[in-house]
């Protein structure tokens, strides 16, 4: 009796009685702690390190790095080559030991999204272009501060070797990101990623028509897990609103077949979105883990499209006829920015002339000029207010025109 009591009072497992059973597993060292996916969180900066400054090296340098507003990301999700067939004369389940499993030249894509700042948008930018930000007064940008896709053909960026050289800034080459996992042991160090994706959008019916940003990336190069140092580091900056963009002008062109152009009109947006997307291959094979010899950026093209939701109008139902392209030759003109144009001419009666551009500001923010896009879509939304959902495809225009100029911060500095 008395050992039926005692069983009952705790009974026995492994050695254990109950009671200490229940301690046992209620305590932290039975069961790791809980983490919320909000304590993950994201620094990105240019490749390479002091002494290595070289696309490919895993940039140490934690001054560089730039932490990254970010919603709910977690870790990137690895797919090595892996197969699982049955291979003949094995019976009828596959055997484990003719698994396949290669982590070796493997390419690794993720995706982040969140507000966008400034500083940001200023990486990933000149990233996903693959072009550098203008450092000075040029005839062409005729601001500081600016990305610019020339016209002409002109645009072609260079491929991105291993081991080239990648010096403080250089954006528009290859960065290095860091997963910082709440407990640092568990963060991933990702090198030579590229951004081959960028969307940028903002909703006047959502956060008061906050700019959010999606950004995808890959890279060919092995990811290493462990801790690295971000003392020193960028914080994120102020948010960026679509009212920022207080001056903006649309012009159409050609826009029936009687070749009728509507000038210097001022819509009316609802929600603006803007894309750019540059594929991109890694070639080659080089190292113990086949990491890319070279990158070729933009192949075979580099995508750009522009769209929204305006207020619809007498104005902006011209869009319409625009898409319709009853003379075959419509396009519409774009610029957004913070500040009024700041060269060339924007006119109630002609084209944006070829020197248009931003303003010279300290205070400038984001801006957007584009002399040439075709309507890929245009219709009427009925909602309680009748709205103009569209969007366009940037083009090259020719060499008298930039194909686009995105201003990312100070045009003054």
């Amino acid at each position: 009796m008395n050992k039926l009591l005692n069983n009952i009072q705790g009974w026995t497992f492994g050695g254990y009685a109950g009671n200490h059973l229940q301690n046992d597993l209620s305590s932290s060292a039975e069961f790791p702690k809980t983490y919320s996916g909000r304590e993950f969180s994201v620094f990105i900066a240019e490749d390479g390190s002091s002494g290595n400054a070289k696309i490919g090296t895993f940039n140490t340098t934690a001054a560089d790095y730039q932490q990254f507003d970010v919603e709910g990301i977690t870790l990137p999700t690895f797919t090595p080559d892996q197969e699982f067939e049955m291979r003949s004369g094995t019976g009828r389940v596959a055997q484990f030991a003719d698994m396949y499993n290669n982590t070796k030249g493997v390419t690794t894509e993720f995706t982040i999204s969140g507000r966008l700042d400034l500083s940001s948008l200023a990486i990933l930018m000149q990233n996903v272009t693959s072009t550098a930000v203008t450092t000075d007064e040029s005839a062409e940008a005729d601001a500081q501060n600016v990305v610019l896709i020339a016209g002409g053909g002109s645009y072609a960026p260079t491929h991105l070797e291993h081991d080239a050289a990648c010096a403080a800034d250089d954006f528009e080459k290859t960065l290095s990101i860091y997963f910082k996992a709440p407990v640092e042991a568990n963060s991933y160090k990702f090198t030579g990623c590229v951004c081959t994706s960028l969307s940028i959008s903002a909703d006047m019916g959502t956060a008061s028509g906050r700019f959010d940003y999606t950004a995808t990336f890959q890279t060919g190069y092995a990811p290493a897990k462990g801790s690295a140092s971000m003392t020193g580091f960028a914080t994120v900056g102020d948010n960026i609103f679509l009212t920022d963009l207080g001056y903006r002008y649309m012009n159409m062109i050609d826009v029936d077949s009687s070749g009728n152009d509507y000038y210097k009109m001022k819509p009316i947006f609802n929600s603006m979105n803007f894309t750019i997307e540059s594929p991109s291959v890694m070639l080659g094979a080089q190292g113990s883990n086949n990491e890319p010899q070279v990158i070729a950026r933009a192949v075979p093209e580099l995508n750009i499209t522009f769209g929204g939701s305006l207020k619809y109008d007498t104005d902006t139902d011209k869009l319409l006829e625009a898409h319709r392209d009853a003379g075959g030759g419509s396009y519409i003109q774009f610029f957004g920015a913070t500040h009024e144009v700041g060269g060339g001419t924007i006119s109630t009666s002609a084209i944006f002339t070829q020197d248009v551009a931003f303003e010279d500001n300290d205070a400038h923010g984001l801006g957007i000029l584009f002399h040439k896009a075709k309507l890929i879509n245009a219709s009427v939304g009925s909602g309680d207010v009748a709205t103009l959902d569209f969007e366009a495809k940037v083009v090259d225009a020719g060499s008298t025109y930039e194909v686009l100029q995105v201003a990312v911060g100070d045009t003054n500095t």
